[in-house]
Parts: C-alpha cells; sequence; structure tokens
C-alpha cells in the first residue's frame, strides 16, 4: 500500500519565511523547489500503513502582527486544513527597591597580583563600580579597601564622586605579601562607618593563601614562622574569628568570597589539612586445636555501616583450609593457604565472624600443632568525617599540632587559600575563578533588579495587567523602543492614563492600540519601598 501526500502551504500574511527552516520528519531539506513566492510546496510518498509525514517550516512575525491572530492555512491532497495562533507581545518591568546599596570592594593586591591579574581586576572592579553608583537619585556607595603586606582604605564614594573612585581603581599597584587579617580588619571599620541605613554587601577578593606564620593544620612548605614581621595576627584562627564578626553585622546581607587561581592543589601551594577521625580495623584469628576449626573475627570501629572490599587470611604451619563461611574462596602456593572474602557488610559498631576448617600439620621437633594465621582488610582504615572519594591513603598523614604536640590523622582536600575563602563567605561558598573580571561580572549582575516580563496577549483591549503590590515611590518610565517618557503616579491614576497606560488600585493596566506602541521594545521602570 503507498500513497502520494502533496502539501501546499502559502505562508500567513504578516509574516516572513526563515530561510532554510523546511525539515520534513526533522530532516532539513533545501529550499529550492519547495519555497517560491510566499508558498511551500512539498510531494512526499507514505508507503505504509501507519507512516507519517511532519512538515515543518518557520516564520517570523512581522512589527504590523504583534497583538494580532494569525491563521494558517494549508492544502494537504487539496483539502484546506487551517490553524490559528496569538502572536504576543512582551513587556518587561523593573520594580527597583528603594533603598541604598553599599558595596564594599576588598582587593589584594600583593605582589602575586602584578601583570594581567591586576590589569583585569582593574577594568572589571571599574565596571562593577559604575553599576552600583549608576542610579543619580540613589544613595548608594563604592568603599574601595586594597590590602597587601598592611590594608588601605582608600575612600568611599557615591554617584557624585564616581570619577574619583574609577581614578582609585585605575591607580591599583600590585606589591607585598598577602594580610588577610588586616583586609578584614579594614572591612569591619569600614562597614561600621557606612550610616545610610542601606544593605551592605561586601566582595572580598585573593588570588592567594595568607602570608605566613603558618597555622598548626597546614602543611608547611619550605616557609618559616615570620613573627615580629607584620603578620603575627594573619593566622587561620584570627582570620576566622574577624570573617565571623564581618558576617555578623546587621547591615551586611552577604559576603562574596572570590578566589583568583586559588583551586590548584599541588605540591607548590599551601593544602588546608582537615582533621579526619581515622579508625584501624580491628581484627583477630582464633584455632580451635580439638575441632580443626578457626574463626575469624572483625570489628566495626564507627558509628555507621560499613562495607569491607575483602577480608583475606594467610595460613601458615597447616596442609591445608576447607569449608569457608560466607562464600569464601581459597587460594595455595607453597603449602601456604590464603583464604578471601569479598564484600562484606557490618554494622555500625558490630562484629562479624568469619570461619572455616584446617588440617593440622605438626612441628617437626615437638610434635605439636602450631597453626599460624593473620588476617588484613581492605580498606584496612575507616574515616568517620571525610567522603569516601576524598580518602585516599597517600595523603592521609599525621600533622603535629605544635603548641601541645598532639597528633591528629589529616587529609589534603583543598588548598588554604579555599578554606580562609569559604569561612569569609556569607554561604560558604567560593568563588573559584581564573582571573578577577568571571567573579565581578557575576557580582554586578547580581546588583541589577530583577526584572519581570508581562505578555500583551491582545491588541485593542486589557492587553496586559501588572500586579505591584508594594508602594512606588518614584515617577514611572515607560520605554517605547527609544523613547523614554516618565508620569507620576497621579498621571496614570487618572481615568484615561498615558499612552494606554493606568494604574488602578494595586496594578497596571496597558491597553494597547497604536501599532507604532507594539512594533517596539516596551518596558516599565520604577522605585518601590524594600521589602
Amino acid at each position: 500500500m503507498s500513497a502520494n501526500v502533496t502539501i501546499n502551504d502559502q505562508i500567513p500574511e504578516g509574516t516572513q519565511f526563515i530561510s532554510g527552516s523546511i525539515r520534513v520528519n526533522g530532516e532539513q531539506i533545501v529550499d529550492d523547489g519547495h519555497y517560491a513566492n510566499g508558498k511551500i510546496t512539498y510531494l512526499g510518498n507514505l508507503a505504509n500503513k501507519n507512516d507519517e509525514l511532519i512538515l515543518t517550516f518557520d516564520v517570523k512575525v512581522t512589527e504590523t502582527t504583534i497583538g494580532k491572530t494569525i491563521q494558517n492555512k494549508a492544502s494537504i491532497n487539496e483539502q484546506e486544513k487551517t490553524a490559528d495562533t496569538n502572536v504576543i507581545k512582551k513587556v518587561s518591568v523593573k520594580a527597583i527597591p528603594n533603598k541604598p546599596i553599599n558595596l564594599v570592594l576588598v582587593l589584594d593586591v600583593s605582589g602575586s597580583m602584578e601583570g594581567s591579574r591586576i590589569k583585569n581586576l582593574i577594568s572589571s572592579a571599574k565596571s562593577l563600580a559604575n553599576t552600583a553608583l549608576k542610579d543619580e537619585d540613589s544613595n548608594s556607595t563604592v568603599t574601595l579597601i586594597t590590602y597587601s603586606t598592611n590594608a588601605t582604605n582608600v575612600g568611599t564614594y557615591n554617584y557624585s564622586t564616581k570619577a574619583n573612585l574609577t581614578k582609585a581603581i585605575d591607580g591599583l599597584k600590585a606589591n607585598g605579601g598577602t594580610n588577610i587579617y588586616a583586609g578584614l580588619n579594614a572591612a569591619i571599620s569600614a562597614v561600621k562607618g557606612i550610616t545610610n541605613g542601606g544593605e551592605t554587601r561586601v566582595a572580598f577578593l585573593t588570588d592567594g593563601s595568607p602570608t605566613i606564620p603558618s597555622d598548626e593544620y597546614v602543611r608547611d612548605i619550605g616557609m618559616e614562622n615570620n613573627t615580629g614581621s607584620g603578620f603575627d595576627n594573619n593566622t587561620k584562627t584570627k582570620i576566622v574569628e574577624k570573617a565571623q564578626e564581618l558576617k555578623g553585622i546587621s547591615s551586611v546581607s552577604k559576603v562574596y568570597a572570590i578566589g583568583v587561581g586559588v583551586d590548584n592543589l599541588s605540591d607548590t601551594t599551601l593544602g588546608y589539612v582537615e582533621e579526619v577521625s581515622a579508625y584501624s580495623i580491628n581484627k583477630d584469628i582464633t584455632f580451635d586445636k580439638e575441632d580443626h576449626t578457626f574463626t575469624i573475627t572483625v570489628t566495626n570501629p564507627v558509628d555507621e555501616d560499613i562495607t569491607l572490599e575483602t577480608i583475606s587470611a594467610s595460613f601458615s604451619n597447616t596442609e591445608g583450609i576447607s569449608e569457608l563461611s560466607n562464600e569464601g574462596t581459597i587460594t595455595s602456593s607453597y603449602r601456604r593457604y590464603v583464604a578471601t572474602w569479598n564484600d562484606i557488610e557490618i554494622e555500625a559498631n558490630g562484629t562479624v565472624e568469619l570461619t572455616g576448617n584446617y588440617t593440622a600439620s605438626k612441628d617437626r621437633w615437638s610434635r605439636e600443632e602450631t597453626p599460624r594465621g593473620s588476617v588484613s582488610t581492605t580498606p584496612s582504615q575507616i574515616t568517620a568525617n571525610v567522603e569516601e572519594e576524598q580518602f585516599n591513603g597517600s595523603n592521609l598523614f599525621t600533622v603535629t599540632k605544635t603548641k601541645n604536640e598532639v597528633q591528629y590523622r589529616g587529609i589534603i582536600t583543598r588548598t588554604y587559600a579555599q578554606y580562609i575563602l569559604s569561612k569569609i563567605s556569607s554561604d560558604g561558598k567560593v568563588m573559584n575563578v581564573t582571573n578577577a573580571s568571571e567573579a565581578l561580572s557575576d557580582i554586578e549582575k547580581d546588583l541589577e533588579p530583577e526584572v519581570a516580563t508581562y505578555m500583551i496577549e491582545k491588541h485593542g483591549e486589557t492587553a496586559v495587567v501588572i500586579p505591584e503590590s508594594r508602594k512606588i515611590t518614584s515617577s514611572i518610565t515607560v520605554k517605547i523602543g527609544d523613547e523614554t517618557k516618565k508620569y507620576t503616579l497621579e498621571q496614570l491614576s487618572k481615568e484615561n492614563g498615558a499612552d494606554g497606560l493606568k494604574y488602578v488600585g494595586d496594578k497596571f493596566e496597558w491597553i494597547v492600540t497604536s501599532d507604532k506602541v507594539l512594533k517596539n521594545k516596551l518596558s516599565l521602570e520604577y522605585k518601590v519601598i524594600a521589602e
């Protein structure tokens, strides 16, 4: 059974065909021979029962059609088929909380920032500062703090003085050490000095670990304690205390922690040692010489269920072993026998017993039975507070806490700089980047108020309703294409409003009757009382 199918489709008025968009059952076909003079033509064949032929193509809507209904008519084997669709228009609405944003930039300008890092920091910091201070009516501020061997509060700037801020950022130079403690201390003083009642956000950036003295939990690589050099407070404990103090200030809503190239954990970087509760697996083997049996006892030392990959017992002074419990297997070599069990589960703080028989051999001198055995497990140690994929015997080691010479088991899982930044961040997350612009551009986007999108679905009626439950505190900026107009709430509350836009109760209603309005980008922008 075979059937020919002829499709003719005159594209709807008010649309434009998009070249290269014709597809049959998802496969693209050429326009030549299938599109001409605004018409799609296709001849196909259905070879078998239940075969399908799906013809699709794309069009774009012309400006005159926005807000209207378009109808597509196609002929399939001379039978007319129709489909309707509404053409919608987006309206962007930006309601800006009328509350100052105080941005505090705490920037590492130590010697390691020299070159491309400082150049990138300068350009991206200027862009971020410009975004933070772009509103002339706002009381928002940007405070610039730099730190290296010491920290400097360069100044606090607003809209009218942002040219001075740009000049200050342009003048950044890289030199000195990395005194993170000093940077945090300066940030705390600056934040406490801001009194405009706004929301404060801090962006703290570094490209490395704190300059020595090294901390007792840090693997020291070729460094000496620098007591008396000006870095005495630059230790883990004191830095974390300062970070907690900064985050505890009520006006601080967020602290961004940015690490430029700090996530490369290698032999030349300071690694942060996580304390690990590492426990050896308890194991023992006993022999019953009367019954010629043996019992292996393995105990789980931690408060969680574990699975041991293998339990192995190696025997000597025996003639053989047999009848192993728990599906154990036996191998032998030169009269030494090995019993192995795989994937043995042991409950938290529980014990498992594995048994078998052995054939006795007697000591050639005493003529007594002296069976011997040793037990090993994989893994041989269990870590109670480190994820399994982080645990690797090669980087588990013992560190000594210098003050009281108490030894701890430890594992390096990240760089020391990452650890410090995680304690500075308000949410514990570190923005690991290769250059400053990656992080500062994300912060720049974060400073922008959210834009809500509403749809005009009809032309000439109540086209769109935009709810606003907060008190509006500014004029309403209406943008129609490149044209910008400002209206007071009082003007829009009148019966006829303006440009079809009215404010009724706690919502806007935009009644669009003009093709000029429909064919342009539409947006509203206004300020509201901050929530």
